[in-house]
């Protein structure tokens, strides 16, 4: 079975971000850096409401297909930002492991739009 990525549907542009920047006086590094942007496609999977420390909590569940940059090495501390909204990457999966596309499982917390 051959993995075609159907090209209008890859009509998001993201951002894939990492944490850089000179580490606070905690030792944390708190800014995020672009290495990486390319068209992809977000599809919603799912919403959900989360009880936690005396709150209700919204989180959305997303997956995000790019075309597979043989170049480039994700990681799931990763964001991947998309028209202001910041996706936390969950895991990255590559469909019959065939190196031409890239699902990252994705979700955003408080999503609110």
């Amino acid at each position: 079975m051959t993995v075609r990525v159907n090209g209008g549907a890859l009509r998001r542009r993201l951002s894939f971000q990492s944490l850089s920047g000179t580490p606070n006086s905690v030792g944390e590094r708190t800014q995020w850096t672009e290495y990486y942007s390319c068209w992809g496609s977000v599809d919603v999977l799912r919403g959900q409401l989360i009880f936690s420390t005396a709150e209700f909590i919204s989180q959305s569940t997303y997956t995000i297909t790019i075309r597979h940059p043989q170049a480039i090495t994700f990681k799931v501390a990763d964001h991947i930002v998309c028209e202001g909204k910041t996706f936390e990457i969950q895991s990255i999966l590559d469909p019959e492991m065939r190196h031409k596309t890239l699902n990252f499982l994705c979700y955003v917390i408080n999503d609110v739009g």
